[in-house]
């Protein structure tokens, strides 16, 4: 049963997250914005806080100040593999 279909863009948008944070490992919300060519700060951090509370994304943020300035820094907190919804990738290859 090849036929995997994702009609939720926030589920895409977030998959692509993942995809980035596997790539380069550290990053930040103004760099997941410029790389996914997104104008709108306010959807990205909806869906960074949305891994992070899945716990599938870690954020690094001081509440020093002066640090306080600084943007947070986002990384993959599990293996890919134990992401469900990576899983589709791994099975596409297999299916064709």
């Amino acid at each position: 049963m090849c036929d995997w279909r994702d009609s939720n863009s926030n589920v895409v948008k977030q998959k692509e997250i993942i995809d980035l944070s596997l790539k380069f490992r550290y990053l930040n919300r103004v760099q997941i914005q410029k790389i996914l060519h997104h104008k709108d700060a306010r959807s990205i951090n909806t869906w960074l806080k949305d891994l992070v509370d899945k716990e599938y994304v870690g954020r690094i943020y001081s509440h020093k100040l002066f640090e306080n300035t600084k943007p947070a820094i986002y990384y993959l907190l599990n293996s890919p593999l134990t992401l469900p919804f990576l899983h589709h990738k791994f099975y596409n290859n297999f299916c064709g």
